[in-house]
């Protein structure tokens, strides 16, 4: 089973359960808030991941966009570092 829709990370350490929760809490969480679930994965476990993602459906929306903004500019933030430590 793949993570789900452009998460970029490696959840090798997974079993299908695990996966199977993540996809079906990412769907919950885009069916609650209108966007797709954003975290920095790096170095996480799926089992992590999984504990994240449940902890933040529990959240306000306006408190989730934030911290899903404040995530994807880290991810963004990561990605860059990684980019430019290539030239």
């Amino acid at each position: 089973m793949q993570p789900p829709m452009g998460a970029r990370t490696d959840l090798s350490d997974t079993t299908p359960a695990v996966m199977s929760e993540i996809n079906e809490g990412a769907q919950l969480y885009e069916q609650r808030f209108g966007w797709p679930f954003v975290a920095t994965a790096l170095g996480k476990t799926a089992a992590t991941v999984l504990r994240l993602l449940e902890e933040r459906l529990q959240h306000e929306p306006a408190a989730e966009l934030r911290i899903s903004a404040e995530q994807q500019l880290q991810i963004t933030h990561n990605r860059l570092k990684r980019l430019l430590a290539r030239l």
